[in-house]
């Protein structure tokens, strides 16, 4: 299986979550969110054979901007 890496190169942390749809659904990745620190803090998210959606924000105040990119296992997406 793939996996999709995420790195956080903005001046602030933000929180991530990755989709798990499509023929990833059930195969036990996590769609939860997961706080990635300033300047280059990343993770990874496994069990992804398809593209997934990057879900990401940088604040957990409720009615904040949710931004989205595309994830494509087994690239890196720079956020910044």
């Amino acid at each position: 299986m793939g996996e999709i890496t995420v790195v956080n190169s903005s001046s602030e942390d933000i929180y991530v979550s990755v989709t798990a749809s499509g023929g990833d659904l059930d195969k036990g990745g996590s769609e939860g969110w997961y706080p990635l620190k300033a300047h280059g803090g990343s993770d990874s998210w496994g069990h992804r054979v398809e593209k997934q959606v990057i879900r990401f924000t940088r604040s957990q105040t409720p009615g904040v901007l949710v931004e989205t990119v595309l994830g494509v296992p087994g690239t890196t997406v720079d956020i910044h």
